[in-house]
């Protein structure tokens, strides 16, 4: 804690109710000098004190965030008044939230006087960019990394401007890819950061403690939006659903520590990123058929990716088709039913035609160099890890030209011309096998930055036979090898990640934004080696647990998360609610919509997902006749399992203290009671799901 007299210096001269400043148009005075009401704390890491927002002078050597959670800087001027008296600090702007209170983006010290003046950007631990600028110092970063210093004043000069130990005037402006940093009405430095996959335009504001005795304090912040504020409109809202191809949360806005996706991290700046949500089949069809119909996966009567739901269900209303109904132009580019990937590419794949006006069925040159994939078994490139880095540009690949495509439609469908509100869904095919993608993305992945998982020893010992889908020639991989593939893989997130870029770009310049539902999500996780497992299929957290963002305009929760369970099935009932239409009476589901508007909500207990075994395949003690299913619940803490009642063995894990799934807790003597409730849980759910 800080000693009474040294709080006594650092406060100095505050008067308790001196939250008043001069009339400033378009500021909004962001923190109330009282409490943290509207910010959120580590605990224990802050405190208000004489009107100010004070680092409470932490030696454990932990960073110790504090956040604003009145919504997200885009292009926006922030002033404040700082106080530094010791340690380590600094403005955090355009961020994005990890779990525990972490952020990471641009930030500008806040420190002794020879440190002032100072840009960093940290993306995720391992992954930091510092001294983009310093003192004195007019920094353009381009596309290609490449970075021009202008150096405008000595540090010196610039830097005699601060007044340690005493309160000074910091304005940080954002505008475009610049960042500005003026103290006491001195510009000290300023950035200008275009670099591929790593420049962010949107995020949080945050301040940071280095946790080396920090003593600063920050008082009369304002903040003013130079995008206008948007109009919440009578009209319906437009629907961009986005829909990747095998995605995992290896993402920025979930926390990995290598991977850029700085446009799904925009989405997730804008909305609401469910940290728990979980698909109900781990292959590709059965969880499309599933999210499409509002049904789960048995009562589709998909459980393959050769089934069509329309045979049991003929005259079902799809959640394209409610749009329909309601009067939106309804339209689709690339895969959002299932597709043989690559086979398929550029025809309609297994689409269902009632759901849309219109379709568009992109073909790029990753569907042209087959010949030269590498791939595990050779000629195989759908079901089987393969890769190729080809020179081209982005807009060759078929996730670039389902891009441009899109962009047409939406400035061919603008409610301004047909007078409808649209529904347009994108199904991108990467991260999918193969992982092709232009080398400017392998670059951004060195291989000596990947470090694999392994399979540990002793790790399989515990787990039923029938819960681990092995696939030929993937659990011998050598180190470098994984390496080799985890660089493509993690290339076409990349590639894809950048294709979303491009349509928030037309959103934005069509004025579109403020009128249109950004939804964006995964049909299923996606292995890289964990339990020696690669791909998807089995009921792990690896294969299950996906990615999805919603961002709703007229919502004040941008950028932040939902820890409570979510499920695929839960997006027809959450858009149907959002858009103010009627869900079908079949469809099954939980609205999300309460989630949007306050993510603190539990909206679910558990999540289920289900799946065929498919480990008949190379384990031969196993039937090849008998259909041996699996099911499993994940709470937010616990997953238990059970591959046909668990006549072919159980599973339990606990995350809290496994999160990698070692340790098998469903025969626990210990354990017996949880294994009861998550059963009878289980059952319950399954039972309603059929």
């Amino acid at each position: 804690m800080i000693p009474r007299k040294t709080l006594g210096l650092l406060l100095g001269g505050i008067l308790l109710a001196s939250s008043a400043h001069p009339d400033e148009p378009g500021f909004t005075t962001i923190f109330n000098g009282r409490d943290l009401t509207g910010w959120d704390a580590m605990p224990g890491a802050w405190k208000v004190s004489e009107g100010a927002i004070v680092s409470v002078g932490d030696k454990s050597g932990h960073r110790n965030w504090i956040i604003w959670r009145g919504g997200v800087l885009e292009d926006f001027e922030l002033r404040l008044k700082f106080k530094y008296i010791a340690g380590n600090s600094g403005v955090q702007v355009r961020s994005y939230e990890m779990e525990g209170w972490q952020v990471r983006g641009y930030q500008v010290e806040v420190a002794a006087q020879d440190k002032m003046g100072l840009w960093h950007h940290s993306l995720a631990p391992m992954k930091h960019r510092s001294h983009l600028a310093t003192a004195g110092q007019r920094n353009s970063i381009a596309n290609d990394g490449t970075k021009q210093v202008v150096q405008f004043a000595s540090p010196e000069t610039v830097q005699a401007a601060f007044r340690e130990g005493e309160w000074n005037e910091m304005t940080l402006i954002g505008r475009g890819p610049t960042l500005i940093q003026s103290v006491n009405g001195v510009v000290l430095a300023e950035l200008t950061d275009e670099e591929r996959a790593l420049s962010r335009r949107s995020g949080l504001l945050a301040f940071q403690d280095h946790g080396k005795g920090t003593l600063a304090a920050f008082k009369d912040i304002r903040i003013k939006h130079l995008r206008p504020t948007p109009q919440v409109k009578k009209n319906k809202p437009n629907v961009l659903f986005i829909v990747s191809d095998d995605l995992n949360t290896d993402l920025s806005c979930y926390g990995h520590g290598l991977v850029q996706s700085p446009n799904i991290d925009r989405i997730a700046d804008r909305g609401v990123r469910f940290q728990r949500a979980y698909c109900q089949y781990p292959v590709c069809n059965p969880s499309r058929s599933s999210f499409m119909t509002g049904l789960y996966p048995d009562q589709t009567g998909v459980l393959s990716n050769g089934g069509d739901f329309r045979k049991k269900h003929p005259d079902l209303v799809t959640l394209p088709q409610m749009f329909q109904k309601a009067g939106y132009h309804v339209a689709r580019v690339g895969k959002i039913y299932h597709y043989g990937v690559p086979t398929q590419i550029g025809t309609p794949g297994e689409d269902d035609a009632a759901s849309w006006h219109e379709t568009v069925n992109p073909k790029g040159i990753d569907k042209e160099v087959e010949d030269q994939i590498h791939s595990l078994v050779p000629g195989s490139f759908g079901g089987t890890l393969s890769w190729l880095k080809v020179p081209s540009t982005d807009a060759q690949h078929t996730d670039g030209v389902g891009a441009t495509e899109a962009i047409r439609l939406l400035e061919k469908n603008h409610p301004s011309k047909t007078g409808k509100p649209f529904f347009l869904a994108m199904g991108f095919y990467r991260p999918h096998t193969p992982y092709v993608a232009p080398p400017h993305y392998f670059d951004l992945y060195p291989q000596d930055k990947i470090v694999p998982v392994m399979e540990k020893p002793g790790d399989r010992d515990d787990i039923p036979p029938a819960a681990l889908n092995d696939r030929k020639f993937q659990r011998e991989l050598t180190v470098e090898r994984r390496k080799e593939i985890i660089q493509a893989y993690y290339a076409s997130v990349t590639l894809m990640d950048a294709q979303v870029g491009r349509l928030l770009d037309e959103l934005d310049r069509l004025k579109l934004r403020d009128d249109t539902i950004i939804v964006f999500l995964s049909d299923h996780g996606y292995h890289l080696g964990a339990h020696g497992l690669w791909q998807k299929s089995d009921l792990f957290e690896g294969s299950t647990h996906v990615p999805l963002i919603i961002a709703d305009p007229r919502k004040k929760t941008a950028g932040r998360s939902a820890q409570s369970p979510a499920e695929l099935v839960d997006l027809y009932p959450t858009l149907a609610e959002l858009c103010g239409l009627k869900a079908p009476g079949h469809v099954q589901g939980i609205s999300l919509a309460a989630a949007l508007s306050n993510p603190d909500k539990a909206t679910r207990r558990h999540a289920l997902s289900v799946t065929v075994s498919r480990a008949y395949q190379t384990n031969k003690e196993l039937p090849r006749k008998e259909q041996i299913m699996g099911y499993t619940l994940r709470t937010d803490r616990h997953r238990y399992t059970e591959w046909n009642a668990g006549d072919f063995g159980a599973e339990l894990y606990d995350y809290q203290t496994d999160p990698e799934e070692f340790t098998n807790l469903a025969l626990s003597a210990e354990h017996e009671r949880l294994v009861k409730q998550m059963r009878d849980a289980l059952h319950t759910r399954v039972k309603a799901a059929q």
